[in-house]
């Protein structure tokens, strides 16, 4: 029993240990401008992970890019719809 014990001990010990080092990871917060509604957001930008968080709270958009290669890891704008973008592209 002592051999199955010690290696999840020591997996338990390095998944501690590597989020201790996580959260030492610096995070830099800038003021910025929603692009859905114009409001006040905020954009953060995560070392640990390397990603750039935008958020707003007056219209909830949230937009979540890959700081090296900018591609979209998750995005969400309730005030946005695919219809309503299609028929402002149609009137231009």
């Amino acid at each position: 029993m002592k051999a199955m014990e010690t290696p999840a001990k020591s997996i338990l010990e390095s998944f501690l240990f590597n989020d201790a080092q996580k959260t030492l990871a610096p995070t830099t917060l800038q003021r910025v401008h929603c692009p859905t509604c114009g409001g006040s957001a905020e954009r953060y930008h995560l070392a640990e992970n390397s990603t750039v968080r935008t958020q707003c709270s007056s219209c909830d958009y949230l937009m979540t890019v890959c700081a090296e290669t900018g591609r979209v890891i998750e995005a969400y704008a309730p005030s946005f719809s695919p219809a309503a973008f299609a028929s402002s592209l149609a009137v231009a």
